[in-house]
């Protein structure tokens, strides 16, 4: 998603307020956020986006985005796989005002791992490449950037339309980008929409409020592994803090995933902050984002070690510890497991040594030894958490449905083979957000969902929420269940 707003002062300094709004003359800023539509067995899709511009109607002269002078970095690192309908901040950059018709963006060293159950662990790198780089882009209707005010665009990269297959339905490499711009239009209530599991290195910390600021300090963010906008985090009143108890117990380097919004003056307000761990390369201390591959359990259920198949890195290690590999995650009895985004969690249900399967996402923190030839990289983990994901199947069969028609359940068949034909018990609640369908009685087999939310692995049989659930059963409590057009 790519979002137009002023937001300089939000970027300077931590807990900040953005009024009045500081850019050039004749100017707004631009702050760009990216989410994507996903391809089946595709574990992990990372490329770099170079640059961005806009064009005023009948002109061919650029207006330049990015980079530019709000840039952290030249090329933005950016994992396409881990976007599933969850937007991010991508960008921050100074535009003049003014009306455009059209953009061009330009993309990079195309990376893509696959589900390949005949490699140990199952995945393979996808020789890919794309049949350009530079991407035309025209807005229907105009983008209008006013002097000093925000406005935003969504920018949604189509892997389902982009990666090409032969006849048999295998994916051949090619890559024809398929990229949208779409203008968002703001409420007074969410800004420009809510932005879940926003992930970020904090660099500053301000427990204060500033003189005359509506807020209660916040923290300073650096995005996408040192590549995206280092962005002021606001906190209010009724932010919702983890991890540690309050603000001024939160230490620089810490991790964290947050849930928040753009507001109309610019300034992301955090609404929850899951504090995780601070990280420390001095001690090779890293948190690794990625998705369970494989697992070794003991007699009793609790995983021993899985692979990992290591899709980011905060901080960004990987000059040393390159990107992609299958990681040897080693657990212990001092492991400590918990769950991001603790509001998906409507039915508290434990994450621990039983709770793994293959294809969940986690984030792993802990120190890293670096393996050699046939040997592994491990990492000790100290801590693990269940990460707010996003998964796509076609709906089977409605188990319970509420008089609301949003709380209940169904049965859901995931398309992505790491799942190795296993149904998802998907659960819903009140709060459950449906996108292109009105409810769980408007669910069809046809077209396709995705449902985002927290996997779980129930390892002995249970009711949750008054839904009978065998052993051995997937259980997704559903945040967000979105019919595909």
């Amino acid at each position: 998603m790519a979002v137009l707003a002023a937001l300089v002062v939000g970027l300077t300094r931590c807990g900040g307020y953005s009024a009045p709004i500081r850019t050039p003359p004749g100017s707004g800023v631009l702050l760009t956020e990216i989410e994507d539509a996903p391809v089946c067995d595709i574990l992990s899709f990372r490329i770099l986006v170079s640059s961005m511009s806009l064009f005023h109607p009948n002109q061919s002269f650029p207006v330049t985005v990015f980079p530019g002078a709000l840039s952290s970095a030249a090329d933005i690192k950016v994992n396409l796989d881990s976007a599933r309908d969850t937007p991010t901040v991508m960008n921050v950059s100074s535009v003049p005002a003014g009306e455009y018709d059209r953009a061009r963006i330009a993309l990079l060293l195309p990376q893509v791992d696959i589900y390949d159950p005949t490699k140990s662990p199952p995945t393979s790198t996808l020789v890919a490449s794309l049949t350009s780089g530079s991407v035309p882009i025209t807005f229907n209707p105009p983008l209008t950037i006013t002097k000093n005010q925000i406005s935003a665009l969504l920018m949604d990269f189509d892997m389902r339309r982009s990666f090409q297959v032969n006849a048999q339905g295998q994916l051949t490499g090619t890559i024809i980008p398929k990229v949208s711009l779409v203008p968002l239009a703001a409420t007074s209530a969410q800004g420009f929409g809510g932005m879940d599991d926003i992930v970020g290195f904090a660099r500053s910390i301000n427990p204060n409020s500033s003189p005359g600021s509506p807020f209660d300090g916040g923290i300073s963010l650096q995005l996408l592994a040192g590549t995206g906008p280092l962005i002021s985090a606001n906190f209010t009143q009724s932010t919702l803090l983890y991890g540690v108890t309050a603000l001024n117990q939160m230490g620089t380097d810490s991790f964290v995933e947050m849930d928040g919004y753009m507001d109309t003056r610019g300034n992301l307000i955090a609404t929850s902050v899951e504090v995780e761990d601070r990280e420390d390369l001095s001690k090779n201390k890293v948190a690794f984002l990625g998705i369970v591959t494989s697992l070794t359990k003991d007699s009793s259920g609790n995983v021993v070690q899985f692979t990992l198949l290591n899709r980011e890195e905060e901080p960004d290690t990987s000059l040393s510890l390159p990107l992609d590999q299958n990681l040897q995650v080693m657990v212990s009895p001092t492991t400590v497991y918990q769950y991001s985004s603790r509001a998906a969690n409507f039915a508290s249900l434990p994450f621990g040594p039983t709770s793994f399967n293959a294809g969940q996402e986690v984030v792993v923190h802990g120190a890293f030894k670096s393996g050699s030839g046939t040997t592994p990289t491990t990492v000790q983990a100290d801590k693990i958490y269940l990460k707010l994901q996003t998964h796509e199947g076609n709906f089977s069969s409605l188990v319970a449905v509420a008089s609301d028609d949003k709380t209940g359940a169904f049965w859901l068949q995931p398309c992505g083979s790491i799942f190795q034909n296993s149904p998802i018990l998907v659960i819903t609640n009140s709060e459950t957000n449906y996108l292109n369908v009105l409810g769980l009685n408007g669910l069809t087999p046809l077209p396709s969902i995705l449902v985002k939310g927290l996997l779980f692995f129930e390892p002995a049989a249970t009711t949750i929420n008054g839904v009978a659930v065998r052993a051995g059963t997937l259980v997704l409590l559903a945040k967000q269940v979105h019919q595909l057009s």
